[in-house]
């Protein structure tokens, strides 16, 4: 058995940033810290760019076998559906056909109605008021452009007005840090 390694803990005194060479010094580092970042990134992405170039590879050779195998599927669904099509002519209640390895299934559907809204709309107007939908928003880029914060309320700039339907919720500032590269 080996012998443990004996941890030796460093305690790091806080270090504050109380003088402009001090965070002159912080922001150095934090620049330095950023760079590596970076490095890492980029040596990753060239990494990843190999990989992809090769699952690239995989990818069409997969796609072309594919291919290949869905044109013959193709032939065999064809045969298949115009031999189900050809029983159900002559019986319209054969929409299932079972066999041992799968069904062939032939299903009705509802028709597919192509809207021209405008029409529509103008029709529904007048023929069917009842199926009209009047929707109402409130322009808020207007109202925005009106309105200003006194004691935590939204309030109209022209009338004084307290605005209802609006919270007024105050948000800290946003700090940043820009590096110089």
């Amino acid at each position: 058995m080996l012998p443990q390694a004996e941890v030796i803990e460093e305690t790091r005194e806080p270090f504050i940033i109380d003088t402009q060479e001090k965070a002159a010094w912080a922001m150095r580092k934090l620049r330095q810290h950023r760079q590596k970042q970076a490095e890492t990134t980029d040596t990753a992405d060239s990494m990843v760019g190999v990989l992809q170039k090769e699952i690239e590879d995989i990818r069409n050779w997969q796609k072309e076998h594919n291919e290949a195998i869905e044109n013959e599927a193709s032939w065999f669904v064809a045969g298949l559906e115009a031999w189900h099509r050809k029983q159900y002519e002559e019986d319209s209640d054969i929409k299932t056909i079972k066999l041992p390895f799968g069904q062939l299934k032939i299903r009705v559907q509802q028709p597919e109605y192509i809207r021209d809204e405008v029409k529509l709309v103008a029709w529904a107007k007048i023929s069917r008021p009842d199926a009209v939908k009047i929707k109402e928003t409130a322009d808020w880029a207007t109202i925005k452009k009106s309105v200003v914060v006194k004691d935590g309320k939204a309030v109209d700039k022209t009338t004084g007005e307290i605005v209802d339907g609006i919270q007024v919720q105050e948000r800290e500032p946003v700090f940043s840090v820009e590096t110089e590269e």
